[in-house]
């Protein structure tokens, strides 16, 4: 018995561990910004009401983004940044990175380093590594 408990525990302790790991950022965009303003970064929280998208800019639009938040930080030490997308469904939010991961594959490897990408469930987030460390 004690041995089925430990190895119970173990697959339990190796799940908790692996999703820590793997969560990078908050399912949830307040929390997400919520985070970031207490990291001392200049934050906005864009939500779309109606599920259709959030405009990215003046052409771009994430199919299926309904919220986005984005952080900055600008120090001496310099800037650390963060952009979060979260998607009404994986399927959007899995296209979108595959976009940006083919676009971040093509930079050099100076221009990767301290810079994140990922992908958790319904969200896709790209920035520095401490600004999205900040979000988490």
């Amino acid at each position: 018995m004690k041995k089925v408990i430990s190895i119970t525990a173990v697959i339990a302790l190796v799940a908790v561990l692996t999703l820590a790991l793997v969560a990078c950022v908050p399912a949830d965009p307040d929390k997400a910004a919520a985070n970031l303003e207490e990291a001392g970064y200049i934050v906005t929280n864009v939500k779309a009401s109606d599920g259709t998208g959030v405009k990215l800019g003046l052409e771009a639009t994430a199919e299926g983004c309904v919220a986005m938040v984005t952080g900055t930080l600008i120090s001496t030490a310099g800037t650390e940044s963060v952009a979060i997308l979260y998607f009404n469904d994986a399927d959007d939010a899995k296209a979108y990175y595959a976009d940006i991961k083919a676009d971040f594959d093509e930079l050099d490897d100076d221009e990767k380093e301290g810079k994140k990408i990922g992908k958790s469930g319904k969200v896709v987030y790209a920035g520095t590594e401490a600004g999205v460390k900040a979000a988490g």
